[in-house]
């Protein structure tokens, strides 16, 4: 199990699950657009980084939290993104509610560098995702036992449903 978790996107669930983590014992960094969030997260215990790289290159494993495409395709593919950091070998795993072309798309390029990115949309609600209780639903996954092993880990949410 990895300690070095990476969260893009500190809104109302992606800073539920980034306190999870590092109340878990995880070594958390986050980014978000809004310096809010990220003062939240370092107010308990989870460090700001200022770039979707930024987070890529301390992580092992990034979450995705984003609300919108233009979102989605900035951190994973545009500057500063998870691409520039150009370090293969990490599980991206994209809770986003977004069409699957849009994921797909994103997936091929990563995986030019060697980045495995997850489609493991996740439902619920902030209170739910901070109670540890939810649902992960996978809608395509290159490998799906470490889709699964990465979900596990990385959410510790006791009812996963595939």
């Amino acid at each position: 199990m990895t300690k070095k978790v990476g969260v893009i996107g500190l809104g109302a669930m992606g800073s539920a699950m980034a306190l999870r983590m590092v109340k878990a014992g995880y070594d958390v960094v986050g980014t978000d657009v809004r310096q809010a969030c990220m003062d939240q997260l370092a107010a308990n215990g989870g460090k700001p980084a200022m770039s979707a790289r930024a987070v890529a290159e301390s992580s092992d494993i990034i979450i995705i939290s984003l609300a919108s495409e233009e979102a989605f395709h900035a951190v994973t593919t545009g500057t500063d993104s998870i691409l520039d950091a150009k370090r293969g070998g990490t599980i991206v795993v994209d809770t986003c509610t977004l069409a699957i072309t849009d994921k797909t798309a994103a997936r091929d390029k990563l995986e030019t560098i060697g980045v495995t990115l997850l489609d493991c949309t996740l439902s619920g609600t902030r209170p739910r995702a901070r109670r540890q209780s939810g649902a992960v639903r996978q809608r395509r996954c290159r490998s799906v036992r470490q889709g699964r092993r990465a979900a596990e880990d990385v959410y510790a949410i006791p009812h996963i449903s595939w």
